[in-house]
């Protein structure tokens, strides 16, 4: 069965609707007032008329139809008599957004097991329990019971057992853009393969970031994989003894031994990430840039120390420090006092001091994008006023030179200037406030485009 009806409904039904502001049920409707979805709404509660202009319903089997989608935020003990309800009047798909379930306690566990036994009983798919449901900017449609603004249109899904990615995460995900973004729960029913089928499918959707705690059916994730050409990038929960412990207290997920993740993800060339730190840092750099002709990288840095520690990072993650030509180096010299080294690693500090931020950081960085030898360059710039520039050069340089990977990094001097800076660039060109972070994530876009095309060579050659 398709999961349309929770990504895009004709009609749905709150159960749980409150006209109270602060509560679940009165932001799940405010937030559907905020977006661009105009499909019907009906509130469930019966003592109320209305909740911000909509009529409301006493009962679900008052409603003047048969809803595509209900979405139940009720206390825990009441959702499987709830269940009862809906399938009785013919709603095959439910989210259920209340907590206290297997995630909770024993109680919990056998309410959910109640839950599922309704609902199959209905052929009624269920997402959650302890859900916040999911946001998707094609169709306008917003379930989080927490309010937030309308969410800006992108490429990248994001899927987890978190409603963190709907809530707190909203204000990182904003400037990379979001196709979708949902939160599994608990799993009871719609699972990471469920939703994954789904997903792979939607052209809205070019790159998918996952947080899950496990994967329940390992054989049907491999099939969907393989025939996905999207970028998958997946935070694995539970990696240590005490993270195991958290989730069975925050999911009710059993984990898994890490060495079979690490065997899958490294065969099927899923990107594993160990923070949501290093998931947003992928998803920035994954969504706007190329993937790079090979693994040399040209670093210009304010700094002899950066260069070195930046150097370090390179090969610690399988990067070379491209080797450049004399060309390249004479008119980068240009700009330089005659008595300093111009080599690559670039140090700027006195070419700045002889010609200025901008057009020493204009002439080093292209001259970098149009040597043959260079696959990427990292600029690192100090975030301070006493440096400041025309930061939009680098918007020109990466329209001139697009097939080639540019990541900034604002080394963190004034948070104001590297705010505004992120502003201007992103999601064009991702902004990072350390060399490391930005080395890291350019070492793995290119292996797994370096993977990609062994994948696609290794299929031509076996069509079948």
């Amino acid at each position: 069965m398709s999961l349309r009806s929770f990504f895009d409904p004709k009609s749905v039904a709150i159960i749980g609707a409150s006209g109270t502001p602060g509560k679940g049920g009165y932001a799940l409707i405010e937030n559907m007032t905020k977006t661009d979805f105009k499909r019907k709404v009906y509130p469930i509660n019966p003592k109320r008329r209305e909740i911000l202009g909509l009529k409301t319903y006493p009962k679900i089997n008052k409603l003047p139809e048969v809803v595509d989608l209900a979405i139940i935020v009720i206390n825990n003990e009441a959702v499987p008599q709830m269940i009862d309800e809906c399938g009785s009047f013919g709603i095959k798909n439910v989210i259920i957004e209340s907590g206290g379930f297997a995630e909770a306690s024993e109680r919990g566990k056998e309410l959910e097991k109640d839950v599922l036994r309704k609902a199959r009983k209905f052929d009624m798919r269920v997402m959650g329990p302890n859900s916040i449901g999911m946001i998707d900017t094609s169709s306008g449609f917003s379930t989080p019971y927490v309010p937030i603004e309308a969410v800006k249109k992108g490429r990248v899904a994001f899927v987890g057992q978190t409603g963190l990615l709907e809530s707190v995460f909203i204000p990182l995900i904003q400037n990379i853009g979001v196709s979708k973004v949902v939160c599994m729960g608990n799993k009871c029913d719609v699972d990471e393969c469920d939703v994954l089928e789904y997903i792979i499918d939607d052209s809205s959707t070019d790159i998918i970031a996952m947080y899950i705690e496990g994967i329940r059916d390992g054989r049907r994730f491999i099939k969907i994989i393989e025939r996905s050409e999207k970028v998958l990038i997946v935070l694995k929960g539970g990696r240590t003894t005490y993270g195991a412990r958290a989730v069975s207290s925050h999911t009710g997920t059993i984990c898994g031994e890490n060495r079979v993740y690490d065997a899958l993800f490294e065969q099927y060339n899923i990107i594993p990430v160990k923070s949501f730190e290093e998931l947003f840092d992928l998803v920035k750099v994954f969504i706007s840039q190329p993937f790079p002709n090979g693994n040399c990288v040209g670093i210009i840095t304010v700094t002899g120390a950066g260069g070195v520690t930046a150097s370090d990072c390179c090969e610690d993650n399988g990067l070379e420090i491209a080797s450049v030509s004399s060309r390249t180096l004479e008119k980068i010299r240009e700009v330089y006092p005659t008595w300093a080294p111009v080599k690559n690693p670039l140090d700027v500090w006195s070419a700045i001091e002889k010609t200025g931020s901008e057009e020493v950081y204009r002439r080093a960085t292209e001259e970098f994008l149009a040597d043959g030898g260079v696959d990427a360059v990292i600029p690192v710039i100090g975030a301070v006023s006493w440096m400041e520039l025309d930061i939009r050069l680098f918007l020109h340089l990466k329209k001139k030179y697009p097939q080639k990977p540019i990541i900034l990094v604002g080394l963190l001097g004034e948070p104001d200037i590297l705010l505004r800076w992120k502003k201007i660039l992103e999601p064009e060109i991702p902004v990072f406030p350390t060399a490391e972070r930005a080395i890291k994530a350019l070492a793995l876009l290119e292996k797994f485009g370096r993977k990609s095309i062994l994948k696609k060579n290794k299929m031509l050659r076996n069509p079948h």
